[in-house]
């Protein structure tokens, strides 16, 4: 080979190499480890846990998003940007928001051309220093302007806990919903206390939602100081009367991005008496619902409420007011329960 074409060769290699490397250099994500478990807790804990990670690649890495699963998980990140070799941590905080085994997922998204996403897991099997007697207060069918009680009680896991007399009551229907303290019986040496729930007669028709937050304070082991503590349980139910519908909610479960839904609710009078739907107010963060309100031939009205999820993604709760021509049940309240989520 001449002197030239030998040059030229050597050339045409250095130039692929130089290619070649090119062509590799990008920022690799690599984690110590991807998950951490918590074992046994309670759920008047909060527990931090942090997740180490290396750029091992040859070129800045950026962390674009990290984005916790629910409000039981916090994180911090102290930069976004990290060089080749550089080493970081994404702190996260753990409070448990339910019990029982709880897996909790972190979504670290970054310019890592391999493995753009990554995940993290918490998990942790989970204790309720407070136990409630139910896990909702559902009431049963209320008759209008009638009203109901229910009675709910919470025994602490360790002695020593006092309850407060004092309990927040929130939601939809809080203004119709009460909540108060049963006074021991004479003698009783347990901390364990039941409250009496009442639905007021004023509630007006349609679906009752509402939340009851006991509060107390009590400590783990007796070697720690007593902490503040907070049982939030939902009160559920529905009042009807001389209209009756089948459910007053419209539940329309988990849906895929790209999924349709449709939900049918019959609507009628107790005496089998015509009425008549004079119009409905559609209130819902999901914008392409369509509704609708079916004659049937016996009497009556079937409720449809339908719509395409498309690239749509959160929730879809809200409410349907529907109006009618019935004395003292002139507007009907629909709660709309749902949302657009992708799979597991």
């Amino acid at each position: 080979m001449s002197t030239k074409n030998l040059s030229l060769h050597c050339w045409c290699v250095v130039v692929a190499m130089c290619a070649a490397a090119t062509a590799f250099a990008a920022p690799r994500m690599e984690f110590t480890n991807t998950s951490h478990d918590f074992g046994n807790i309670w759920d008047v804990v909060t527990l931090p846990c942090s997740f180490s990670f290396t750029n091992t690649g040859n070129e800045p890495l950026v962390i674009e998003k990290v984005a916790p699963g629910c409000g039981c998980t916090t994180t911090t990140l102290t930069k976004t940007i990290y060089n080749p070799g550089e080493i970081g941590t994404i702190d996260t905080t753990f409070k448990p928001n339910a019990t029982g085994q709880l897996r909790k997922i972190v979504t670290v998204l970054s310019n890592d051309p391999k493995s753009p996403t990554a995940k993290l897991t918490l998990t942790a099997n989970v204790t309720a220093f407070v136990e409630p007697s139910q896990r909702v207060v559902r009431l049963p069918r209320v008759e209008h302007g009638v009203g109901a009680e229910s009675v709910i009680r919470f025994t602490p896991a360790k002695p020593g806990f006092t309850f407060s007399p004092t309990v927040r009551v929130h939601g939809a229907s809080a203004k119709y919903v009460s909540a108060t303290l049963i006074p021991p019986a004479h003698g009783a040496t347990s901390e364990a206390r039941s409250f009496k729930i009442a639905l007021s007669p004023e509630a007006p028709w349609g679906d009752v939602q509402a939340f009851i937050t006991v509060q107390g304070q009590g400590a783990a082991d007796h070697t720690l100081p007593q902490r503040p503590h907070e049982i939030k349980v939902p009160v559920l139910g529905s009042v009807q009367g001389t209209l009756r519908a089948n459910t007053t909610l419209f539940s329309l479960g988990g849906i895929e991005p790209g999924g349709s839904f449709e939900k049918r609710i019959r609507l009628s009078r107790r005496d089998g008496l015509p009425f008549n739907i004079l119009d409905s107010k559609v209130s819902m963060r999901f914008q392409g619902a369509a509704f609708m309100m079916v004659p049937l031939p016996s009497g009556g009205y079937e409720l449809v409420l339908s719509g395409d999820s498309g690239d749509y993604l959160g929730s879809l709760g809200g409410t349907i007011l529907v109006r009618t021509d019935v004395p003292g049940e002139e507007v009907l309240r629909f709660r709309v329960a749902g949302s657009v989520r992708h799979p597991k």
